[in-house]
């Protein structure tokens, strides 16, 4: 019954319990799973907006224990030692005709205590590995053969949570799993290891934490440089992934020709606010983000602070107004966050302004799925011949992309590719 542990789980869990910032390294704003990577979804106790809505949903959970968990997390936090509890979930009905839900499950080990949960692909690595990216709309959210794994404090009572999986989930026998130990280590010098400054052509990335040695590392002695200061937090966007430096090479490449010039820029799908942030730094006149998600906008807008832009903002997409739903929950979690001291009254939550519109560059970094939906919008905030710059594209999704755009834009192309994935670019047409 025993599986493997890969090392990566610790980085993320890492920042989870010690930073209290976890960082993901590719997304789309921020759905609830944050994504990872197309084989890990990451789910973390900073956020309890549903606690209700689970409490209805899961059964035989006393809702004055929910509201503890967001407690014990916390508490736990402090913790040097862990242990990870793994579930096996295979798409498949039991033999009392039931389903094991990954979603259901991951929220229930969360109200456990758990202080992070992983589900992740259990085919990863063979032929049967299935690349899916919980993009909005689709209807396959986890694989058919799962890992879902959470991590305690050492010395978590393992057996009670099993039993409340059990009773609550209405299962006959208790699932497979395997529990394994974590051992102690300088979790803040792990993780600082772990990220290196990052050239992107005349761009540099860099954390507080680097050295002048780090620095000098990366690059080479008179280089013309600009640097960003990144602090990552809960948001997308630190420079390591392909997509990322796909935009940052483009926006670096055109506002070079457009020098001189007054641009503004669109940043769709801000995350950290790399891609705004590098506008300005290589000299756009203006620079505007739009974002879904409360800890993006934190994260982005501390960043702005951080290299000296505060006049970067970033808003709610101008749909969220009509939502009435969604603009409930995301006021629930900007006051969850002021309490904690997460969120800021220079933080608060906007939606985009009408007169948001007529951008020179427009450059959003998603995914394929929202970003074909998303065509009409991005149209509508260009000008007349501005420059649009998509990626968070596969290559066998480019032209997909590509035909939801052609009404819009003109000069459409694939640019720029990088591991598989394509930066693709045109012209709004007058």
């Amino acid at each position: 019954q025993g599986f493997t542990m890969p090392g990566c789980f610790f980085l993320i869990f890492l920042i989870v319990a010690i930073l209290g910032c976890p960082i993901s390294s590719m997304g789309y704003v921020n759905y609830s799973p944050l994504l990872s990577r197309s084989t890990r979804i990451t789910r973390t106790g900073i956020s309890d907006v549903k606690l209700a809505s689970i409490s209805v949903r899961l059964r035989g959970i006393n809702p004055c224990r929910l509201r503890r968990s967001h407690d014990l997390r916390m508490q736990a936090s402090e913790a040097k030692s862990f242990c990870t509890l793994v579930i096996q979930v295979v798409r498949q009905d039991d033999e009392n005709g039931r389903t094991i839900d990954a979603d259901e499950l991951s929220e229930l080990l969360m109200e456990t205590g758990a202080l992070s949960v992983i589900v992740e692909d259990a085919d990863r690595g063979t032929e049967q590995e299935l690349p899916i990216f919980n993009e909005p709309g689709r209807a396959e959210r986890y694989w058919n053969n799962c890992n879902v794994t959470a991590f305690y404090p050492h010395g978590w009572d393992i057996p009670a949570v099993l039993e409340m999986v059990v009773k609550s989930m209405d299962l006959p026998v208790v699932p497979r799993y395997a529990v394994d130990e974590v051992r102690d280590q300088d979790w803040v010098k792990l993780v600082q290891q772990s990220w290196k400054p990052i050239l992107i052509d005349h761009l540099l990335l860099r954390f507080p934490w680097h050295s002048k040695e780090d620095i000098d590392s990366v690059v080479l002695q008179d280089s013309e440089i600009h640097e960003l200061m990144l602090e990552g937090g809960m948001a997308f966007g630190t420079g390591e992934h392909p997509t990322t430096r796909l935009c940052c090479r483009w926006l670096q490449q055109k506002l070079a020709l457009e020098h001189g010039q007054r641009v503004r820029v669109m940043d769709y799908g801000a995350g950290s606010g790399v891609l705004g942030l590098t506008s300005l730094r290589f000299g756009a006149e203006a620079a505007v983000g739009v974002e879904i998600d409360p800890d993006s906008i934190v994260a982005a807008h501390s960043n702005a602070r951080l290299n000296g832009m505060e006049s970067f903002k970033v808003y709610l997409p101008s749909s969220t107004a009509k939502d009435a739903e969604l603009i409930e929950d995301l006021r629930y979690a900007a006051q969850l966050r002021q309490l904690s001291g997460m969120l800021s009254w220079n933080d608060m939550l906007e939606t985009l302004p009408d007169d948001c519109h007529g951008y020179d560059v427009v450059v959003s970094n998603i995914l394929a799925g929202p970003l074909i939906r998303l065509a009409p919008e991005l149209a509508r905030l260009s000008r007349a011949q501005g420059l649009l710059g998509l990626s968070g594209i596969l290559h066998e999704q480019a032209e997909r992309v590509i035909e939801a755009y052609e009404p819009f834009y003109e000069q459409l192309r694939v640019e720029q590719e990088d591991q598989g994935w394509v930066l693709i670019t045109g012209k709004r047409k007058p």
